[in-house]
């Protein structure tokens, strides 16, 4: 449950647009709320950002 005294970390996984790149990946946001992880706008090179961030 969040409460108002939550932290949350928001990453920017990708901000690129929806032109497949190999230099840039579509928009993607994990929202990190301790116990709950969530993605938003999943898109091409989404998993391979998120697994850059760990």
């Amino acid at each position: 449950m969040v409460s108002e005294n939550t932290r949350f970390e928001l990453t920017i996984l990708g901000s690129g647009t929806s032109v497949p790149s190999l230099e840039r990946s579509s928009c993607s946001i994990l929202l990190d709320l301790g116990d709950d992880k969530l993605l938003f706008d999943l898109g091409p090179g989404t998993m391979r950002r998120l697994l850059e961030t760990r």
